[in-house]
């Protein structure tokens, strides 16, 4: 369903809810890696809008799944990195995010691993 979604024309991958989330925002809050995978595979996702607190769908991974599933936030992390070509320090550089101190690290990480099976 989700694909045929995407798939629309008319469809605005951007649109907010009354607290100016888009759907970007709630898939990584929750952790719904695929339907992250999926909007990020668009080029016209835009992962830096900001909800009414301030939070991108990242600070919203980190701030929910960062205790109870860190390996999410550090993949959509990574997932955001790579097809934004963005630099990890540039995820986890918000004052909110300091509570992570690690995250960037990992991510970083995570990245070099795909980097080497990729170039297999």
């Amino acid at each position: 369903i989700f694909n045929l979604l995407l798939a629309r024309d008319d469809l605005d991958v951007n649109s907010k809810d009354k607290l100016t989330r888009t759907g970007f925002h709630i898939a990584c809050e929750y952790g719904h890696l695929a339907v992250v995978k999926l909007l990020l595979a668009t080029d016209d996702v835009d992962v830096t809008i900001e909800d009414t607190w301030g939070n991108t769908g990242f600070h919203l991974a980190c701030e929910q799944l960062h205790d109870t599933s860190p390996h999410v936030v550090v993949e959509i992390g990574s997932l955001i990195c790579v097809k934004r070509n963005k630099h990890p320090s540039e995820l986890v550089s918000y004052a909110s995010l300091r509570s992570c101190p690690k995250l960037s690290e990992e991510i970083q990480a995570t990245l070099r691993r795909k980097q080497q099976k990729s170039a297999r």
